[in-house]
C-alpha cells in the first residue's frame, strides 16, 4: 500500500472516528438539554402549581372573609329584627296592663295582693301605689300598720311595699312584673 491509499484510509479511519465521536457528543448533549428541559419543565410546573395553591387558597380566604362579614351582618340585621319585634310585643303587653289597671278587677286584686302581703308579714308596712289607685286606701280602715303613700312613678299598677321591721322591700309593680318577663323571655329564647 502506498502512501497515499494509507493516508486516504487513515484520513477516512479519522473521519470516521470524528463523525462518531460528534454523533456521541450530540447525543450526550441532547440528553443532557431533554433532561434539563424536563428539569425545567417539573420546576415550572411545581412553581406553577405553588401559585395556584397560594392563589387558591388567597381566593378562598378571601371569600371565607366575605362569607363570614355578610353571616355576621345577617346575624346583626336578625338581633336587630328580633329587638324590635321584643319591643312591640312589650309595647303591647304594658298597654294591655294599662288598659287592665283601671278595670274593677285589678283594684280587687290589688287590694287582696296588699291585704296577703301583710297578713305573711305582721308587720307595720308603707306601701307606695299610683296616684290613680289612691282610693284603695279606704279599704283598709281596720289596718292602720298599712301606711300609703302615693307615687307618680311610672308602675302602670300594683304596688311597692317596705317592710322596716323585717329589712325586706316587696316590689309587686306591674312594672317590675312586665320588666321580670322580658327578662325571663329573652333568658329563653337566647337558651
Amino acid at each position: 500500500m502506498k502512501v497515499q491509499e494509507k493516508l486516504a484510509a487513515f484520513s477516512q479511519a479519522a473521519l470516521k472516528e470524528a463523525e462518531d465521536q460528534r454523533s456521541r457528543l450530540l447525543e450526550e448533549l441532547r440528553a443532557e438539554y431533554n433532561a434539563a428541559c424536563d428539569s425545567l419543565a417539573a420546576q415550572a410546573k411545581k412553581d406553577c402549581e405553588e401559585i395556584l395553591r397560594r392563589e387558591t387558597a388567597g381566593a378562598e380566604q378571601s371569600k371565607n372573609k366575605e362569607i363570614l362579614l355578610a353571616s355576621n351582618e345577617a346575624r346583626k340585621a336578625l338581633a336587630a329584627r328580633r329587638e324590635q319585634l321584643l319591643d312591640q310585643l312589650f309595647e303591647r303587653l304594658e298597654q294591655k296592663l294599662a288598659a287592665y289597671a283601671v278595670t274593677d278587677d285589678y283594684k280587687e286584686k290589688l287590694r287582696r295582693d296588699i291585704a296577703s302581703r301583710y297578713d305573711a308579714c305582721h308587720s307595720p308596712m308603707l306601701v307606695t301605689i299610683r296616684q290613680q289607685d289612691g282610693d284603695i286606701q279606704a279599704s283598709f280602715p281596720e289596718r292602720p300598720e298599712i301606711v300609703f303613700q302615693l307615687s307618680d312613678a311610672d308602675m302602670i299598677g300594683g304596688f311597692t311595699a317596705l317592710v322596716k321591721a323585717q329589712n325586706l322591700l316587696i316590689n309587686e309593680s306591674l312594672r317590675e312584673k312586665l320588666n321580670e318577663a322580658r327578662q325571663a323571655f329573652i333568658g329563653f329564647n337566647i337558651a
